[in-house]
């Protein structure tokens, strides 16, 4: 099993926390996040055989949607494509209308969500900073559908590499079910140097040509939509390169030095915690609470019968670190 979270809430079950939030850090490479959907749609495809045996596998209705929902969800960018296609290949559906409709199918969700964002929640508001953040929002979900637009193909092509292997995989080789990348491997192996992209994803290229060709063989009924399409999707390592590209450092970012030596003092005073109160008499363990005192942090562990352990504080390092000691 590959993506087990939802699986063991629906088999095992949870208890629900409302009251924790866990942050991830966004990737900072386009390539990273590819590989990162690539890992999760294997995943959620090699559950396969725990929805097609629900006698083996009892889940409730919502768990078992929530499962197929996430196939639904690495299926749209296939399908997207092929709608596209097939529009533009032959007089069956509009170019126009399948054009709107992969753009809804992008867009929709969030641009609801940043309309109704724009309507405050109560009158004393700053309303020129409310605003400005909700047409922050706005330009954030459309440019978002323009980039999953340019690359729909790459999308497409990552999406049923994926699919492929997963089923590949759960029914003939039974090998490499289990084979994922970490996020520091997967941002250490990626370039940010435009050749070395375009070599490493010449395959969209390639396929973008591939099928601009087949297109004006049969007569595309849109040939000036299907050339701009075949050659924005073609593009799609220069677009890559250029939001992964490193952003050069403001001049004016620079803490000012106040801010610097209040971070220093806080990091010495981190380091000084556990020298001295994080050791072998503790278990290496970090003190439930500290108690402040005028030449001496003493630690209080209620829950672990220790010897308790007494660190020695400057007090001029006592009141700029003292909420970080109290934590």
């Amino acid at each position: 099993m590959l993506s087990h979270d939802l699986l063991e809430g629906a088999l095992a079950r949870c208890a629900a926390v409302t009251d924790i939030n866990v942050i991830e850090d966004a990737p900072f490479h386009a390539d990273v996040a590819a590989s990162r959907v690539h890992r999760w749609t294997r995943g959620d495809w090699q559950l396969l055989p725990f929805l097609l045996r629900p006698a083996d596998y009892p889940m409730c209705a919502i768990n078992r949607w929530k499962m197929i929902d996430n196939l639904r969800r690495s299926l749209v960018a296939p399908m997207s494509l092929a709608l596209l296609l097939v529009a533009l290949a032959s007089h069956v559906v509009s170019p126009g209308a399948a054009l709107g409709l992969v753009l809804a199918a992008f867009a929709a969700g969030p641009l609801m969500g940043v309309v109704a964002g724009f309507a405050p929640s109560h009158d004393r508001i700053a309303k020129r900073h409310f605003y400005a953040q909700a047409f922050a929002d706005l330009r954030r979900a459309v440019g978002s559908a323009l980039w999953l637009m340019a690359q729909l193909l790459r999308l497409a092509m990552t999406g049923v590499d994926a699919v492929a292997r997963a089923l590949y995989r759960i029914t003939v080789s039974r090998r490499k079910l289990l084979e994922w990348t970490t996020a520091a491997a997967a941002q250490a192996s990626v370039s940010t140097d435009l050749g070395v992209l375009a070599r490493r994803h010449i395959a969209v290229p390639l396929t973008a040509l591939g099928l601009w060709l087949a297109l004006l063989l049969l007569r595309t009924p849109a040939p000036w939509l299907s050339s701009v399409l075949c050659a924005i999707w073609a593009a799609s390592p220069v677009w890559t390169w250029w939001v992964s590209r490193p952003v050069p450092q403001r001049r004016d970012a620079a803490l000012p030095a106040s801010d610097q030596a209040l971070l220093e003092a806080t990091a010495r005073d981190t380091w000084r915690l556990f020298e001295r109160c994080v050791g072998p008499d503790d278990n290496h363990l970090p003190p439930d609470n500290l108690q402040l005192a005028p030449q001496a942090m003493s630690r209080t562990a209620p829950r672990r019968p220790t010897s308790g352990c007494t660190c020695s504080a400057s007090p001029a390092r006592a009141s700029s670190a003292g909420s970080a000691r109290r934590t």
